[in-house]
């Protein structure tokens, strides 16, 4: 599955997702979105089934509402594993991506990161 079809396409998608194999899960930086991948993805997804979402409350991701803390990220991506059906995953993350990838570690939802 390819919300909005290939790289090229101009229609904005919240996430991505495709390939086959082990969970793998693909988190961006700060202000940026799932795009940051896009690159990689395609040699990511020969070995993964990968997702790579927007983070909660950036360009197109899941609003924030309510109180902002410090897990509300991490809650957002453990909702979009959960729909995904990854129980566990390996998870990548650069700058902020980084930092919820931890956070999902403590949780026990990481089989690497």
């Amino acid at each position: 599955m390819r919300p909005g079809g290939e790289p090229s396409c101009p229609t904005f998608t919240p996430f991505h997702r495709g390939g086959t194999g082990p969970p793998l899960v693909c988190l961006h930086g700060f202000t940026d979105t799932w795009r940051t991948w896009e690159l990689v993805l395609p040699a990511l997804e020969r070995h993964h089934d990968a997702l790579a979402p927007t983070l909660a409350g950036h360009a197109g991701g899941q609003p924030i509402t309510g109180d902002i803390g410090d897990t509300v990220l991490a809650d957002a991506v453990e909702r979009s594993m959960d729909e995904a059906g990854f129980e566990r995953a390996h998870i990548v993350g650069n700058s902020l991506g980084g930092f919820v990838s931890l956070q999902l570690a403590s949780r026990g939802r990481a089989e690497t990161v």
